[in-house]
């Protein structure tokens, strides 16, 4: 089970990656899942009013580096199939100031991101069973250490 933590994008750091302003302290780790979000108004036809507001998938990302109070998340590889170019992202980053493209997604510092956490080694070490360490940005688990 994952937990939701809500965080804004502090930097854009390329056209694959943001840095996002929370990190190891609030339990982020490498692998967790963020996504940035795009609000949709939904209006009434005949009266043209504003019926509310529906909150859609605008990127997805993985995190890939964390530190003390930020981390570092990379754009998803989508699943390619044989019209995509292979192992290329979907979808890039731009910041509004920039020209954009059919495939890039506009972030901004201060956009809401949502952080994913996984819950996974937290329970497994709360059971007392097999648990999960950090090392080089990849979760290793410690029965397969050697010894």
């Amino acid at each position: 089970m994952a937990r939701e933590l809500n965080a804004k994008v502090a930097r854009v750091m390329s056209a694959l990656s943001i840095a996002i302003n929370v990190g190891e302290d609030a339990g982020v780790a490498v692998g967790d899942k963020v996504v940035s979000w795009r609000f949709v108004d939904v209006t009434d036809p005949d009266t043209d009013d504003v019926l509310g507001s529906v909150r859609l998938v605008n990127l997805r990302l993985t995190v890939s580096e964390t530190y003390e109070r930020f981390a570092l998340a990379r754009v998803q590889y989508e699943t390619p199939n044989f019209l995509s170019g292979l192992f290329q992202p979907s979808k890039v980053i731009a910041s509004s100031e920039r020209a954009l493209d059919e495939s890039a997604v506009v972030l901004d510092v201060g956009d809401p991101v949502t952080v994913f956490i996984s819950d996974d080694l937290l329970a497994l070490t709360a059971d007392g069973g097999e648990s999960e360490s950090v090392e080089n940005g990849e979760r290793v688990n410690e029965t397969d250490q050697p010894t």
